[in-house]
């Protein structure tokens, strides 16, 4: 891009005039004897100014076409800069993206071990239950009808209890009545 905007500066260079200081010597003589005598040299120094007075829009034109040149330039670099931040961006929203990801899966975990504890702890107070459950069936085959109805009684009560519940999957008998 330096280079480019350099070239505009040489481009516009050209509509000022050349300037040059020059120097000949030398020597002048009609015969081959005098070539080497003092009066036969000669020598000349001085400026020398060019100019071109017609150039058909040339001079114009080679500036137009480094301006061009310069902001094509700066266009790429404009173009790398954006897709190098663009990039970064990306990386950062994918980072950020993980980040709550694993998070999100902490909480998971944390919730699936409080599920799978809770689960535990259900499944030992249920096998409790159901172990009272065929206890208090052995006696009952002995036992007198005013048993039986209170045994059923309870029965009913120990199947809308949540353990009851949840080992038939969810399945709630009060809800279809």
């Amino acid at each position: 891009m330096m280079a480019a905007n350099a070239n505009i500066g040489v481009a516009r260079a050209a509509y000022f005039p050349t300037i040059t200081l020059g120097a000949h010597a030398g020597f002048q003589s009609t015969g081959y004897s005098n070539w080497l005598s003092a009066p036969s040299s000669f020598w000349a120094i001085g400026p020398n100014a060019l100019l071109s007075v017609f150039d058909g829009g040339l001079r114009r034109a080679q500036v137009a076409q480094a301006r061009a040149e310069f902001d094509a330039s700066a266009a790429y670099y404009r173009s790398t800069v954006v897709t190098a931040f663009q990039q970064v961006e990306d990386n950062l929203a994918t980072l950020n993206h993980y980040h709550d990801a694993a998070a999100e899966e902490k909480v998971g975990r944390r919730g699936a071990a409080d599920a799978q504890r809770r689960h535990g702890a259900l499944q030992a107070g249920c096998n409790r239950l159901s172990h009272r459950r065929h206890l208090a069936d052995r006696p009952l085959a002995n036992a007198a009808p005013g048993a039986q109805s209170r045994y059923h009684a309870a029965q009913r009560q120990r199947q809308s209890h949540p353990c009851a519940r949840r080992r038939l999957g969810g399945f709630d008998e009060s809800a279809e009545r």
